[in-house]
């Protein structure tokens, strides 16, 4: 779990400890894992 923007992003038990970039745009977050993978779902920022 992460916190960005004050939004909480589930990642899983796999990416544990990993450095994630997050980018914040006005309505959703965009995680990009440690691989170079991105999650296909952005999560949507609650307003």
């Amino acid at each position: 779990m992460i916190v960005a923007a004050g939004q909480k992003a589930s990642l899983g038990r796999i990416h544990a400890g990993a450095t994630v970039t997050v980018h914040v745009a006005e309505t959703t977050l965009a995680i990009e894992l440690p691989d170079g993978e991105t999650p296909a779902v952005a999560h949507q920022v609650a307003l």
